[in-house]
């Protein structure tokens, strides 16, 4: 089990709290002898002053290192079992249930985290800047079938591996069926491959206009509509273009 930080006892929890707390809580069998934190805190104050988080942190240290078993945690407070194995089944269900209802909280939060992570970038690609470069591209490049089909591939492996996807949801984004996935998928590159963008590059050229016009759009995508002209001037160079040129198409954007 992975330790965070701030799991880890310091010297006075460890030797002073908690053999206070292990003392107390064998006295505390069954739910009628029932202690809260808020409790042992009140016992502690005098003493060695703490908090309702520190005795959570030192009970849970208590429990996972077996120091006293049948130890049992609840909303309610803490207590100690020390025949009865039902009771110890009936809380291990209950962790069992909130081991279930956590995972459905996670998984909801994976399908909204893409869900926000999606919507601003269909905002981006849906965009007829954006979209009029890309025709353009297309139609003065062109790729062989497999080539396009062993690069949707290596996008479907991505995004599995990023984790927001299962295989079956990226093969389905890039539209590739199982028998060329498994055809390509030992063909992914060691390192990033470039033949691709290199040979666009090469193929596909732009007017001036058109390129100021989306290096501004990058610059309007990267600071945002309301950018200050500060923030324009400072990110403008990274496309090769001033301030006061990225500034002068901003409005045609919805910014400024």
């Amino acid at each position: 089990m992975r330790k965070d930080q701030s799991d880890i006892l310091q010297n006075d929890e460890e030797h002073m709290i908690m053999p206070f707390i292990i003392e107390e809580m064998k006295s505390k069998i069954g739910t009628e002898k029932m202690v809260t934190g808020r409790q042992i805190v009140a016992a502690l104050a005098k003493q060695m002053p703490t908090s309702e988080r520190v005795v959570q942190k030192i009970i849970n240290h208590i429990i996972l290192n077996d120091i006293i078993p049948g130890l049992v945690t609840t909303a309610y407070g803490y207590y100690y079992v020390t025949t009865s194995e039902w009771e110890l089944s009936v809380y291990m269900n209950h962790l069992e249930d909130m081991e279930n209802e956590y995972q459905e909280l996670r998984e909801a939060i994976k399908r909204q985290r893409r869900s926000i992570n999606e919507k601003p970038m269909q905002k981006i690609y849906d965009c007829p800047e954006r979209d009029e470069l890309t025709d353009a591209m297309h139609a003065t490049f062109t790729i062989s079938d497999e080539t396009d089909m062993k690069h949707r591939v290596w996008t479907s492996m991505e995004l599995e591996a990023s984790g927001d996807y299962s295989l079956s949801e990226a093969l389905e984004m890039q539209q590739v069926t199982m028998v060329d996935y498994e055809k390509y998928m030992n063909t992914y590159p060691a390192q990033p491959i470039e033949e691709l963008t290199d040979k666009m590059h090469a193929e596909f050229t732009i007017d001036a206009e058109t390129e100021r016009r989306h290096a501004a759009y990058n610059v309007w995508i990267l600071c945002g509509p309301e950018a200050s002209l500060d923030k324009i001037n400072e990110v403008a160079p990274m496309y090769g273009i001033t301030g006061d040129v990225a500034a002068s198409y901003f409005p045609s954007f919805g910014g400024l």
